[in-house]
């Protein structure tokens, strides 16, 4: 039976030979990513449940009530910047631009 030529794996940047798609080093990645068990955000959840509870809790923007503003609330966000942890304390109700400040001094930008 004739045996396929080598091909480059297929994780960027890698440029080991391999038989099948993946090198054994990186492999061994998704392994261990799959034994760790789906990373799994509750999106209806967060959808229909956590954020309406939030914003009916606290309509108006904490950062804006905080400076004697009153506006009010159209987005949630995470405190500490973990898109998993939706415990109460870790919620708060933000206005459109304090959330996209918020958002370009914690990550950085957008979509980085």
């Amino acid at each position: 039976m004739p045996v396929r030529p080598p091909r480059v794996c297929s994780h960027p940047g890698c440029g080991a030979l391999t038989q099948s798609g993946k090198c054994d080093k990186h492999k061994k990645k998704v392994t261990q990513r799959k034994q760790q068990g789906p990373r799994v955000y509750d999106t209806r959840r967060w959808r229909d449940v956590i954020r309406p509870r939030q914003l009916r809790t606290n309509p108006l923007c904490e950062d804006c009530n905080g400076k004697g503003l009153i506006v009010v609330a159209k987005h949630v966000d995470h405190i500490d910047g973990n898109p998993h942890n939706n415990s109460p304390d870790n919620l708060r109700s933000l206005c459109i631009p304090c959330h996209s400040r918020k958002t370009v001094k914690q990550d950085g930008g957008f979509g980085r």
